[in-house]
């Protein structure tokens, strides 16, 4: 960890980067500190491991008096000019139970990138039922329905990954609303949506009937 640490400075932001990256996957509390100096990096790769490593690395028992300022770091980063960075502070903020930033994940589910849109889909099902370390648990009805709403959309996806995963979050949350959607997915879409959205559908309204 000490070593990792002093590496954050580095010449090389290639080295620097793979030093934030292998103290996010030892999630070392010691380091975060020393993180909070390099979240404005001009390295976009640096960045992003950055702000990655952060929730990995955050532990209440000894950052509570920095939560708030890590809260508002990563919030930020779901707006940074670079996909990449955006989409490591989306697992970044699953780390810290997606705490102050549901409208901001509702809000990526519509990003320009496609591969932000795909992490962001995942994350609502996720955040709706509090599938998270650190949640607050399930989130309130009116969000909720918000996020059943926003992967409503993105059942028109034009991508098929991002399709399914918004198919698998509704599945995930329970969504009872979302059942018309699925049901025009099954007549219009391609074999992997028909089945997918026949699997759910299935579920959905053996609940119901229940």
């Amino acid at each position: 960890t000490d070593v990792l640490i002093e590496l954050l400075n580095d010449s090389s932001f290639n080295v620097a980067q793979y030093a934030a990256w292998g103290l996010g996957e030892i999630q070392a509390p010691a380091a975060v500190p020393e993180l909070l100096r390099h979240t404005q990096s001009v390295s976009k790769g640096f960045r992003g491991q950055v702000i990655r490593a952060l929730g990995s690395c955050y532990d209440d028992n000894v950052h509570a008096e920095l939560r708030d300022s890590i809260h508002t770091i990563v919030k930020g980063a779901l707006r940074d000019s670079t996909p990449d960075v955006r989409i490591s502070a989306l697992l970044s903020a699953r780390h810290l139970g997606y705490r102050v930033m549901t409208e901001e994940v509702i809000r990526m589910s519509r990003d320009p990138s496609a591969k932000v849109r795909h992490v962001a889909v995942q994350a609502l099902g996720q955040l709706a039922v509090g599938d998270a370390p650190r949640s607050l648990g399930p989130v309130s009805v009116r969000t909720r329905t918000n996020i059943v709403e926003a992967l409503m959309l993105s059942l028109e996806e034009p991508m098929q990954s991002i399709r399914t995963k918004a198919v698998r979050s509704l599945e995930k949350i329970g969504a009872q609303a979302a059942i018309p959607a699925l049901e025009r997915l099954l007549k219009t879409g391609t074999d992997k949506d028909q089945r997918e959205a026949r699997r759910v559908l299935e579920g959905l309204q053996a609940t119901a009937a229940s």
